[in-house]
């Protein structure tokens, strides 16, 4: 099994409130995900309730190979919430792929 970790940072929005609806939409529609990407297992997509650290939200999937998150990366619908609710607002991001 590979638990697949993402931490991201995004962009300032006009308010706090804002920000916190944003990566709420974010949260829902990754966990939203689960069903209908063959390989993904579990997604959870928890967000960060400290303001002084720098990255605002970490997704946590489980799959089973390498090969398996590449197809999870790459699955229309996974594009698509990148596209939309990711991609337009992303500052920074990291990965780490480890064996369980």
């Amino acid at each position: 099994m590979i638990k697949h970790i993402v931490m991201f940072r995004l962009a300032e929005f006009e308010t706090a409130e804002a920000k916190t609806s944003h990566l709420q939409k974010i949260k829902e529609a990754l966990e939203a995900l689960t069903p209908l990407i063959e390989p993904l297992h579990d997604m959870r997509v928890f967000l960060n309730v400290n303001p002084s650290e720098e990255y605002d939200f970490l997704l946590e999937a489980d799959l089973d190979s390498l090969s398996d998150v590449k197809a999870y990366a790459d699955h229309p619908a996974h594009m698509e919430v990148v596209r939309k609710l990711i991609a337009p607002f992303k500052v920074a991001r990291a990965c780490v792929d480890y064996e369980v």
